[in-house]
């Protein structure tokens, strides 16, 4: 392994399927492998030493790396002559320049061979040896690869059709992650496999088995050639809180015994292998049925085998203050003049936290008491939509307004929201009444819901629910399900939150237990997991929990059933309302901006931070109907200007900045990155520009003060990152010649052939 950093941008296998079943090249960070690989053995990948996955039987195949507590990084697999993998342009493996730098020091090749002493007559098979032939460039990539692998033990019964083994996580890291490739394994009893993006269910426990829908992302045929397809084109993005399933689907009508998870051709295995990149690797496993989240091998998160319970800070180590430097929004980059953005109705960053979507009202347009009629609802305040582009996205590093749409199509902008995949932006109209949804990319209008410019009151039946045809007056809100599902909180006038299901079709409102019915739910929010929507039941001074309930018998029909209640009212008003799925550092949890709607000296704003009291599961205890989370509270300072008409939120975690610019980041300059473990929270105001200098949107930061980072105490909290090696990624170009083969080791099984009981070596996995 070189001694500098390099960067893997090809592998080319050298094998031959009628010699090798399959190969799996692992990662470490050490610079040598575990020393258990110097004796052959009968076993694979994810062994443990009771053997479970193969129903007890054979030798565990022991560690890979030489950390033997860490879980090893899968980064290639081959099978059934799959052909060579490319790496797209600026992406590669780290591999090599130390273990501090959250790389790959040591490559461990995995060889399954159908009989290690049969002949070798493939031309594929150069001068009898098998291996990858490893290719690498001087220098880290601009984007890290990672992997991210699925693998369940399991027992399949004979005689069946069709047999469903199932492995499931959530995804709870601060990146959003890239998918450009993926690869299936299973023995031939294997049909397809799937990979799915779940919808609600029964909630995360991490050992029962998951209920929901799912949502098709990916699917192939296992008895393909075993490579890994290119998907880059379906811009596929892992977000923090997406809980995946990979489902691998057998035919066992051949069989007349129970067939076994093992490596031999007469068991079966499930294994979803998805490439994808990042700024920093996040390669992981998934062993769980029930949701648990992934394990890591190389990453930054606390979360699977690396979750410590002590990694939550105390309340009182935190602190909350306007980021430094100040995020500063122009038209473009190279603008030195600040755009000042009007009333801000909603705001909402990108999975991963890179840009922040803004739904603003213009210079001219202020809500105020012309605005509506107060006794029709209907919008006075202006006869003409607002003449500037109300839907800005914001690169949050540079400032710069980069996408930009909505001029002459609105009103009166309120919330905004993405769906799961981030492709398309939905807002909500106070003075259209409707709920409007854009293509992320285009600025293109897709659908409108609600009808323009007439608002729709909902009349109580005589048990107090409302009924009837789809309709909104002054939504305030929207929250979309990966299934097209979407809940629209209905605010101002018809107070209930209207669910619609995956056809767009209205089937009903949420139905409140007690006799305090919602009271202008003013914001939402989907739980860390998917299962639970928070409304923040505003003038009932609370944040209302209902559960994401699937009908998965129905059709999977999505309804919600009320949950429990947080009580807020020594806070404040809960205006703002946003729900933190990075589980880094155990802050997981709801972020809910409260206002005690003073307009003078008095006015207060408070972040309020609801985390679990059990660390290992995001779903809260109840108590009397109450939900007990951990709850801090921490004030927003530095006078009017910052207290004064606080709208709307958006908390993410995982934040970085760099002393200049991003590029130092990629050691293009020289430098250190400060990355921050907290959370950052963007704060749209509805300030008339007339009367403030400051800017309707201020991002903060709460966790450790940058002027305390090298304090003892606050260590665990931010951590300095060198790069001040060069990334002139792509001067050298090195092969590495599998000398991997040094590493490798042989998995036999032993399988029966007739009634001559001739014994056969296999190593097929």
């Amino acid at each position: 392994m070189p001694e500098t950093a390099h960067s893997v941008t090809s592998f080319e296998p050298v094998a031959d399927m009628a010699v090798v079943h399959h190969m799996l090249l692992f990662g470490c960070r050490e610079r040598e492998a575990s020393k258990t690989l110097k004796k052959v053995r009968v076993g694979g990948m994810f062994s443990s030493s009771s053997s479970s996955t193969n129903g007890g039987e054979g030798e565990p195949r022991g560690a890979v790396c030489a950390n033997e507590d860490e879980q090893e990084a899968v980064l290639f697999a081959w099978g059934k002559n799959a052909a060579p993998l490319h790496m797209p342009q600026n992406v590669g493996f780290r591999i090599g320049g130390g273990e501090a730098k959250n790389t790959f020091n040591s490559l461990v090749l995995e060889v399954h061979y159908l009989d290690p002493n049969g002949a070798v007559d493939s031309s594929n098979n150069r001068n009898g040896k098998s291996g990858v032939i490893v290719h690498a460039r001087k220098g880290f990539p601009i984007s890290s690869a990672a992997t991210l692998v699925w693998a369940t033990g399991f027992h399949l019964p004979p005689g069946k059709e069709e047999v469903k083994v199932e492995a499931t996580c959530v995804y709870d890291q601060p990146r959003a992650l890239k998918a450009f490739g993926f690869r299936v394994h299973t023995h031939e009893l294997g049909r397809r496999v799937t990979l799915e993006r779940m919808v609600g269910g029964a909630g995360r426990t991490g050992n029962l088995e998951r209920r929901g829908k799912g949502v098709l992302l990916l699917e192939r045929d296992p008895q393909l050639p075993q490579e890994f397809e290119q998907i880059a084109e379906k811009k596929l993005i892992i977000a923090p809180g997406d809980v995946l399933r990979t489902t691998c689907y057998f035919n066992t009508m051949s069989r007349t015994a129970v067939t076994k998870a093992g490596w031999g051709h007469t068991n079966e295995m499930c294994n979803l292998y998805l490439m994808v990149h990042s700024d920093e690797p996040a390669s992981l496993s998934c062993m769980s049925k029930g949701g648990a989240p992934f394990d890591i091998s190389i990453g930054t998160g606390s979360s699977g085998t690396q979750s410590f319970i002590g990694t939550r800070p105390f309340a009182t180590d935190l602190k909350i203050s306007k980021s430094n430097p100040p995020l500063t929004v122009k038209m473009n980059v190279r603008d030195k003049e600040t755009f000042r953005i009007g009333q801000v109705g909603g705001v909402v960053v990108e999975p991963g936290g890179e840009f922040a979507w803004v739904f603003h009202r213009g210079p001219k347009v202020v809500w105020d008491e012309y605005s509506f009629d107060v006794e029709t609802n209907e919008y006075v305040g202006s006869k003409t939509p607002i003449d500037v582009e109300t839907i800005l996205r914001i690169h949050l590093v540079t400032g710069a307004i980069d996408r930009k749409f909505g001029k002459d199509k609105h009103f009166m902008p309120h919330g905004i929201s993405l769906s799961p995949d981030a492709k398309e932006v939905w807002v909500t109209d106070c003075g259209l009444h409707q709920v409007i949804t854009y293509d992320a990319v285009t600025g293109k209008m897709l659908n409108e819901f609600g009808t323009a410019m007439q608002p729709f009151r909902k009349m109580p039946n005589s048990e107090g629910q409302h009924h009837g045809a789809q309709g909104f007056c002054k939504p305030t809100a929207v929250e979309i399900l990966a299934d097209g599902s979407f809940f629209v909180a209905d605010g101002y006038c018809n107070h209930r939150v209207a669910i619609y299901n995956d056809k767009h079709v209205y089937v009903g409102d949420t139905i409140v237990r007690d006799e305090m019915q919602l009271n202008v739910p003013h914001a939402l929010a989907i739980s860390m997991d998917g299962t639970e929507l928070a409304v923040a039941d505003r003038e009932n001074y609370r944040v209302m929990l209902f559960d994401i309930v699937v009908d998965a018998e129905g059709g999977g029909e999505v309804s919600l059933k009320e949950r429990a209640k947080i009580d807020v009212r020594e806070y404040g008003l809960p205006y703002g309302l946003s729900a933190v799925k990075a589980n880094d550092k155990q802050l997981a949890g709801y972020y809910i901006m409260t206002w005690n709607r003073k307009i003078n000296e008095q006015s207060t704003v408070k972040i309020l931070s609801a985390w679990p009291m059990d660390l290992g599961n995001p779903r809260e205890d109840i108590v009397d109907g109450n939900a007990i989370f951990d709850i801090a509270s921490f004030d927003i300072e530095g006078g009017a200007e910052y207290t004064q008409y606080p709208h709307g939120i958006s908390a993410w975690s995982g934040a970085e900045t760099t002393k200049t610019s991003r590029s130092q980041y990629y050691g293009k300059n020289g430098g250190s990155l400060l990355r921050r473990n907290g959370i950052d929270i963007l704060i749209g105001y509805t300030r008339d520009l007339i009367d403030t200098s400051e800017s309707n949107l201020i991002e903060w930061f709460l966790g450790v003060a940058v002027d305390d980072a090298e304090s003892t105490e606050n260590r665990a909290l931010v951590d300095f990152v060198n790069v001040s090696e060069s990334n002139d990624a792509y001067a050298t170009d090195l092969a590495f010649i599998a000398v991997l083969m040094l590493f490798s080791f042989f998995i036999f099984h032993a399988t029966l052939a007739g009634f001559n009981r001739v014994v056969s070596v296999d190593k097929s996995n």
